[in-house]
């Protein structure tokens, strides 16, 4: 399941924090609605949806034999909350998941917690605390007490998952190199005007 993330990300090219899942979901091709576009809330279908998954869904559509993925996130809670459910939902897609299970609901918690914050990059920060984490990748409180867990079982196992904090690692340089260069290119814009 980590190699999944790791492989969703080399399809975006690059880690940067806080990960913004649009990006992410972008690069697979996958759209993001507002639970407001993306049901009617007056219909029963609409609020029978809405009531069981009142933070966000994943679902796909089939057109003219393609299909079209979509994650609609209810957008009137607070960002942390709205990253995570979007990486979540991503997860549920980017995993195949085509049912709801338990399995399939611990899978998904996994792969956004993995995605928003890999133990590898929480071990580079040097990252210790709940505050921290909420700090640099803009979790929730709740999420960033699951991360530090996460951290801590992965310290244990470390060894065990050396190619792909390496892979983690080298994505997440790429994103600091993107991120100096665009920041490069708005000074050098800037002196120019």
């Amino acid at each position: 399941m980590k190699q999944s993330v790791v492989d969703a990300f080399r399809q975006l090219g690059y880690i940067r924090l806080p990960v913004e899942p649009s990006e992410l979901l972008e690069a697979h091709g996958i759209q993001t609605l507002a639970y407001q576009s993306a049901y009617d809330s007056l219909s029963l279908d609409g609020l029978m949806a809405l009531c069981k998954s009142p933070s966000g869904i994943s679902f796909t559509l089939t057109a003219n034999g393609c299909d079209l993925r979509f994650v609609a996130c209810n957008l009137q809670e607070s960002p942390g909350r709205v990253r995570f459910t979007k990486l979540h939902e991503a997860g549920h897609l980017l995993r195949g998941h085509l049912q709801d299970s338990e399995l399939a609901e611990v899978e998904a918690n996994f792969w956004a917690k993995y995605a928003i914050a890999p133990p590898v990059l929480v071990e580079e920060l040097d990252l210790t605390t709940v505050e921290e984490i909420v700090q640099q990748f803009g979790t929730s409180a709740e999420c960033a007490t699951y991360i530090l867990q996460q951290h801590s079982n992965w310290l244990r196992h470390r060894q065990d998952d050396k190619a792909i904090d390496d892979s983690i690692l080298e994505l997440y340089r790429r994103g600091l190199l993107l991120e100096q260069r665009e920041e490069e290119t708005a000074g050098l814009t800037k002196i120019a005007q």
